[in-house]
């Protein structure tokens, strides 16, 4: 076993960005990161043999962590056009094992060795050691996945659950969704808890007078409300945390999430403020009919530079392929 067996590349794509780094899966590190831009690249495969030319040597090993489904060897990009297999990996990397995986089940398999430090409370509860917890994160869409403790270990639950129906809870709410000029079909939680999603809420609340859409990205509607600057940005992020809420209350309800609720994405650690507020707690905990469910249950956001996705792309790995001295899990 050479020096270098144990490290691998690790990848997270989303729709935006495209982060890669080289980990030894049993002890977690990160080395040789990278930013790119999903964009910039018409597959994957590019990206991963721009990456390589880089780094000094071409690991055995490769996970990918990925938004989007993944079935058996086939990968596919939910906000993207991508779809590609273990084979097109192995042919650009090399590699002798190649793991693809959803990125939320990725970020679920790492929220047990999460530190103090990559985490940020926003509602305080008791953490229940051994019960199920839940990973929700809105970004370039809404990510979803459950982690149940069975026979001593960790297990992640994939879920499309993002792309479930999203109910208006009054007239004055129904009237805001269709002022939204969402795409036809079914209003799904996505279409609102995303990027999109806040920047399509900002253009209905201020009455559709925002063009040109893109000087209103999800970056500059949080950086605005966060800031008071502009109390449409304001209005459109109360709106946007309290469906968040609800839809973390209705999800964790579904997974039996007592454990905690971790909320990930790239739009969460740049609101952490207005998830603090009572707005978002009463929201989290309104189901009247189990409201005994939600008080003890914590809630968290997974910092920016926790690079959970990438070491649960790593543990993934570790499990494929385990050493004899693999990363343990507690409770």
């Amino acid at each position: 076993m050479n020096d270098y067996s144990r490290r691998a590349l690790v990848a997270d794509i989303g729709g935006t960005n495209f982060r890669l780094a080289i980990t030894d899966i049993d002890r977690l590190t990160i080395e040789h990161f990278a930013l790119l831009s999903t964009g910039d690249f018409t597959r994957p495969q590019d990206a991963i043999e721009r990456y390589l030319k880089t780094v000094p040597f071409r690991p055995e090993m490769v996970a990918l962590a990925l938004a989007g489904p993944v079935d058996n060897d086939t990968a596919r990009l939910t906000n993207r056009p991508w779809e590609f297999t273990k084979a097109d990996i192995q042919a650009v990397t090399g590699a002798e094992t190649v793991l693809l995986i959803n990125d939320f089940e990725a970020l679920a398999l790492a929220v047990p060795t999460l530190t103090d430090y990559d985490l940020h409370e926003v509602k305080r509860g008791k953490l229940a050691k051994g019960h199920n917890r839940m990973v929700v994160g809105p970004g370039t869409g809404l990510g979803l996945s459950g982690l149940l403790w069975q026979n001593g270990e960790w297990l992640p639950i994939a879920s499309e659950g993002g792309h479930m129906s999203f109910g208006a809870r009054d007239a004055a709410e129904l009237e805001l969704v269709e002022a939204m000029d969402l795409k036809p079909g079914v209003v799904t939680a996505e279409r609102l808890l995303s990027g999109a999603g806040l920047a399509a809420l900002y253009n209905a609340l201020a009455g559709g007078k925002t063009e040109p859409r893109d000087q209103f990205s999800a970056a500059r509607i949080t950086k605005a409300a966060i800031a008071r600057q502009d109390p449409v940005a304001v209005r459109a992020l109360d709106q946007f945390v309290i469906w968040l809420a609800r839809f973390a209350s209705d999800m964790a309800l579904a997974f039996g999430a007592r454990g905690g609720i971790y909320i990930g994405g790239g739009i969460a650690p740049n609101i952490i403020p207005a998830l603090e507020s009572p707005a978002f707690a009463r929201a989290f905990s309104e189901n009247h009919e189990v409201a005994g469910f939600f008080e003890d249950i914590p809630v968290w956001v997974i910092k920016d530079g926790a690079d959970a996705e990438l070491k649960g792309a790593a543990l993934a790995l570790a499990r494929l392929a385990p050493s004899t001295a693999p990363v343990t899990l507690k409770a």
